[in-house]
C-alpha cells in the first residue's frame, strides 16, 4: 500500500500553467511555482502599475493636450496679429 505518495514527491510545476497564472496577473505564476516572496513582490508591483495606469495616463494626456492647446492658441494669435 502506497501511503503519502503525493506528499513524498517533489512538486514539479507545469511551466505552461505558471505562465497562464502570470498572464492572469503578475506574480501568480511565481506563487504557483513556490516563490512566494518574488510572487508577492511582483503582485504588489503589478497592482501599483495597474492603479497608476488609471491615474497617470489621463493626467499625462491632459497635460499634453493642454500644451498643444496653448501652442495652437499662441500660433493663431500671432497669425491674426500679422493679418494672416
Amino acid at each position: 500500500m502506497e501511503e503519502n505518495k503525493g506528499y513524498d514527491e517533489e512538486f514539479r510545476p507545469n511551466p505552461l500553467k505558471a505562465a497562464a497564472y502570470s498572464l492572469i496577473f503578475p506574480g501568480l505564476g511565481q506563487i504557483y511555482n513556490g516563490d512566494t516572496g518574488k510572487g508577492s513582490y511582483y503582485f504588489v508591483l503589478g497592482f501599483i502599475l495597474v492603479i497608476s495606469a488609471y491615474l497617470v495616463i489621463p493626467i499625462l494626456l491632459y497635460f499634453i493636450f493642454l500644451i498643444y492647446n496653448m501652442r495652437d492658441a499662441y500660433i493663431s494669435a500671432v497669425k491674426k496679429r500679422k493679418g494672416e
